[in-house]
């Protein structure tokens, strides 16, 4: 089986773990929003992310959604807008950032 493309898409109250997330996910995948990331995955490295990911929020006040895209969903991907930011540096949004 091959890859297949996954959204990844958090909401981790805590700043430090938040960073770690961040961290962690960008070896599996680029990060296209603050919170999202895009992750191209072979199930074995899908089910690594899930032990990841795991690993580094609070259940109890963190939310991760993984959102699998199809086959023949994943080339029907639009993109309006901006799309050459860089989200590689570890500078989080300041407080008047919209977060969608």
């Amino acid at each position: 089986m091959g890859e297949t493309l996954y959204v990844v898409a958090y909401d981790v109250a805590d700043n430090r773990r938040r960073a770690r997330l961040a961290k962690e996910l960008l070896g599996f995948g680029q990060r296209v929003q603050w919170s999202v990331f895009e992750c191209r995955l072979e199930p074995p490295r899908r089910a690594r992310l899930s032990k990841v990911i795991a690993a580094q929020i609070d259940p109890t006040e963190d939310v991760v959604h993984i959102y699998r895209l199809c086959g023949s969903c994943a080339p029907r991907v639009a993109t309006h807008g901006l799309t050459t930011r860089d989200f590689t540096h570890d500078e989080e949004p300041g407080d008047d950032a919209l977060i969608v």
